[in-house]
């Protein structure tokens, strides 16, 4: 009877928790609220944002984020222009760890840029989290 009443109560637990699970909805993440993004939120973000990778051309070389544009962090100034005209996409810049992809957020916001660093991670936790790399 005990085993009985232990399966019972395990299957309606398991249950409830998958009714939950399947009736949550992830908040969509609004970048114009926000200042960084992790690295499994940069990877929801696919097809509504750029991802422009901040790495040295050998980081870059060793694998990268699938249709992610690169600029080297020293480079982004004097190239980001060239490499995306317009500002009215967003754009999630990523390095090795979000050192680099802070350090260029402040001058392209200040080029009208809406841009955020994926911070807490980078190019690796990225593709770790579902983003497709080549």
């Amino acid at each position: 009877m005990r085993l009985v009443l232990a399966v019972v109560l395990s299957a309606t637990v398991l249950l409830a928790g998958l009714f939950a699970a399947a009736n949550c909805v992830a908040e969509p993440i609004n970048l114009a609220e926000r200042s960084t993004v992790t690295p499994i939120e940069a990877a929801t973000l696919a097809g509504s944002v750029i991802y422009l990778d901040v790495r040295s051309d050998a980081e870059w070389a060793s694998g990268h984020i699938r249709d992610a544009l690169h600029i080297p962090h020293d480079q982004v100034p004097a190239r980001i222009g060239d490499v995306i005209p317009g500002t009215d996409i967003p754009i999630v810049t990523y390095c090795v760890s979000g050192g680099r992809a802070s350090m260029v957020v402040e001058g392209l916001r200040q080029r009208g840029y809406r841009v955020v660093p994926v911070i807490g991670g980078g190019y690796r936790q990225m593709v770790d989290s579902g983003l497709p790399s080549e």
